[in-house]
C-alpha cells in the first residue's frame, strides 16, 4: 500500500518533469533508517539460521 502510494507520487511527478521535489528530506531520513534498522534485522536472523549469506545461498542451490 505505501510503496503504491509512493510509486503513484514518483510517477506523477516524473510525468511532469519535477522529480527532485518528489519527497521531503523528513520523508528520506524516516525511510532510509526504517529500511536500515529492517536491514539489520533480517541480516541478523538470516545469520542465526544460515551460516552464508542470501546471495551465497542462492548460487549454492542453483548450481548444486
Amino acid at each position: 500500500m505505501l510503496i503504491t502510494k509512493i510509486y503513484e507520487l514518483y510517477r506523477i511527478k516524473l510525468f511532469f518533469g519535477r522529480v527532485e521535489h518528489v519527497f521531503s528530506i523528513e520523508f528520506t531520513f524516516v525511510y532510509a533508517f526504517v529500511f536500515s534498522v529492517l536491514i539489520v534485522v533480517f541480516s541478523h536472523l538470516w545469520r542465526k539460521k544460515i551460516n552464508k549469506g542470501p546471495l551465497e545461498y542462492l548460487m549454492r542451490k542453483i548450481t548444486g
